[in-house]
């Protein structure tokens, strides 16, 4: 019994040293371990690249994973009870496959668990995630369907702290498998986020002084200050207590979030 423990430990200890070497170079402390929580809260692998963690220069690092790793969470819960994406085009309908790119418009994922009698549902605007680059100048239906599911999953299955590469504009950064665990991490820095290079500063406090009124309503209808429920929700949605703090992609699903949030006080109180 005593030399099993051993083993396991042995293995533990191994474990986390190729992980340490995949990807605490750029990590602090604090980062790796929460991308080690968040792995074994979720059952992801990270040697498997099931979940991953990407920084940028000095800013926080992110905790990503694909749209296979929020499925995988989804199908893990038990819950589970299908998924539809569908195209929507700039008429309105949603159909199965866009036959012409000009035509659409966005993408719409409705999300069954077992539990629950209707579907989550989350529609996504193509234009607020496509760069023209890459693979979203290459498939740009397969991307925002992805953007749909990844969003419409985690919301499904409350799933918090990760976020897809296409929904950050990052599918370009995606982590390569290895053949073996002992090859090394590529050596080069990621560069700047391309979405916050083209995108100033400018932009993204727009979209955050979008978001006053939203706050504003909901304290009103908590009969309690605003900067309560800044912070409450700041934390609830996020982990942090500013809006300094939030991404440009974070900050575009702040405005979602809390849109949504008003919807079901709101009817909570009728």
């Amino acid at each position: 019994m005593g030399g099993e423990i051993t083993t396991v430990q042995q293995d533990e200890k191994a474990m986390m040293g190729l992980l340490k070497e995949m990807y605490g170079k750029n990590l602090s402390d604090l980062e790796f371990k929460t991308l080690i929580y968040m792995a074994r809260k979720y059952d992801l692998d990270p040697v498997q690249h099931e979940i991953w963690a990407l920084k940028y220069g000095n800013n926080a690092a992110t905790i990503m994973t694909g749209r296979d790793g929020f499925l995988a969470i989804a199908h893990k819960s038990g819950q589970f009870d299908g998924m539809e994406t569908l195209a929507i085009m700039r008429d309105g309908s949603e159909v199965a496959t866009c036959l012409d790119a000009k035509e659409l418009a966005g993408a719409i994922c409705r999300v069954w668990r077992k539990d629950m009698a209707h579907p989550i549902v989350v529609a996504v605007p193509l234009h607020e995630y496509n760069t023209g680059k890459s693979n979203w100048a290459k498939m740009p239906e397969t991307m925002i369907k992805k953007v749909a599911e990844s969003q419409s999953l985690r919301r499904a299955f409350n799933i918090s702290g990760m976020y897809s590469p296409e929904e950050m504009d990052q599918a370009e950064y995606l982590p390569q498998k290895t053949e073996t665990p002992k090859q090394e991490a590529p050596k080069e820095k990621p560069v700047e986020d391309p979405m916050l290079e083209e995108l100033p500063e400018k932009k993204r406090l727009e979209i955050l002084s979008s978001t006053d009124s939203l706050f504003n309503q909901l304290a009103h209808e908590a009969e309690t200050s605003v900067e309560t429920v800044k912070l409450e929700l700041l934390q609830e949605f996020f982990g942090v207590e500013s809006r300094k703090q939030l991404r440009y992609s974070q900050c575009r699903e702040l405005y979602s979030k809390l849109k949504q949030r008003l919807i079901e006080v709101q009817n909570a109180t009728v």
